[in-house]
């Protein structure tokens, strides 16, 4: 009785310790699977950040010459105004000069105008 039961025991103890392999087994490629799909997601994750640090380096980059080219622009627009300034000043002396240049020519044309008895006695 005791051999049978010894050997009911060792077959039920083997049959046991092979379903508890067959399970470790199972839980070991589980692991691995997870472990996998775990360094999937770490190297999509990565390679996202990437990708998006090369579109804030991009970004930051086309901001970086539009804030320069702005201040070229502004540069170019006070440079603009004060030629429009000086050209306004220089039109007006001209206008005077002109004006003095007929006053002159006005002048010298009533001079010339007069009798010559009446330029003699002037």
């Amino acid at each position: 009785l005791r051999e049978q039961l010894r050997a009911a025991l060792t077959k039920s103890n083997s049959t046991e310790s092979r379903l508890l392999a067959r399970e470790a087994s199972s839980l070991r490629g589980m692991i691995s699977n997870l472990e996998s799909v775990r360094k999937q997601e770490r190297e999509d994750y990565d390679r996202e950040l990437r990708m998006k640090d090369k579109i804030i380096r991009q970004c930051s980059s086309r901001i970086d010459m539009m804030e320069q080219r702005q201040m070229e622009l502004e540069t170019e627009s006070t440079v603009l105004q004060k030629l429009v300034m000086d050209k306004d000043m220089y039109a007006a002396t001209l206008e005077k000069k002109l004006q003095n240049v007929e006053n002159q020519r006005s002048a010298k044309d009533d001079y010339t105008l007069l009798p010559f008895n009446q330029l003699w006695m002037s």
